[in-house]
């Protein structure tokens, strides 16, 4: 057996349910009921799993759901399985809190079998050709969270933000090129925008990422789409130069573009 999914579902019912959708799309498919299962599952042959599907809205509560999310992208082992965070929450304080815990990419519930099916494809299938490119920028993350409906705090959705680009942009590159070239690209994109977007000019750069807190102060003026359209351009400017100055590496620049058609110009 190889290349497994594993799912980690304490709901004996719901796990069935999704283990049969995903053996019908074709993959193998090993059930974790509980922490405890899921590391004794990927320590036996860590190799052999290749993505993880944690429903996080365990018996507990979220919490519960997120410390399991949390014990397995933590552990030295475990670590490097791709997690995607199956969960009802949708809202930029739940988003903040699973980015936090370590989780890849997510999975809002309800959802369609053909629409689950389909993005548990595509996100293997991208995984899988990006496998052995090195520098390559994977924007599905940032795609998500563009994507968040409207609701909640602000702020809350900036901050949302600025971790998906720190993890799988800043920390992507950092090691490539160091700080003192990415804080002068910050402030580079920055300019490009010519102050249009008032929050994106109180970014600041620290060796983990992008700083927003003082940013955030001033996003509950502006609307939800502003905040959306503001850091996308931000992102594209920034990118464009990263891969400018560059030579190893990727990012999808027309994904960029037709974002500003999908979530700008449509409403999201």
């Amino acid at each position: 057996m190889d290349n497994v999914l594993l799912l980690v579902e304490p709901d004996v019912e719901q796990a069935n349910v999704i283990k049969s959708w995903l053996k019908e799309t074709g993959y193998t498919v090993s059930v974790a009921y509980s922490l405890k299962e899921a590391f004794s599952k990927i320590k036996i042959k860590p190799s052999l799993y290749y993505l993880c599907i944690l429903d996080a809205d365990f018996p507990g509560g979220i919490t519960e759901g997120l410390e399991v999310c949390r014990r397995l992208k933590s552990d030295e082992v475990t670590k490097n399985v791709p997690l995607v965070l199956l969960t009802f929450r949708g809202r930029p304080n739940d988003i903040i809190s699973g980015l936090d815990s370590g989780a890849d990419l997510f999975l809002l519930k309800p959802f369609e079998t053909d629409y689950f099916s389909e993005r548990i494809r595509f996100i293997i299938d991208d995984m899988q050709s990006k496998k052995y490119m090195k520098g390559v920028i994977d924007l599905a993350l940032i795609e998500f969270l563009l994507s968040l409906k409207e609701g909640g705090d602000k702020s809350r959705f900036l901050i949302a933000l600025s971790k998906g680009f720190n993890r799988v942009i800043w920390n992507k590159i950092f090691p490539i090129m160091g700080f003192m070239p990415l804080q002068v690209t910050l402030e580079r994109a920055k300019k490009t925008l010519g102050g249009k977007y008032s929050f994106v000019d109180g970014f600041t750069a620290t060796e983990g990422g992008i700083q927003i807190d003082d940013a955030a102060s001033g996003v509950e003026n502006i609307s939800w789409d502003e905040i959306a359209e503001g850091f996308m351009h931000f992102l594209y400017h920034f990118l464009d130069i990263i891969v400018t100055l560059t030579g190893n590496i990727v990012a999808d620049m027309d994904m960029l573009k037709r974002w500003d058609e999908r979530f700008i110009k449509s409403g999201r």
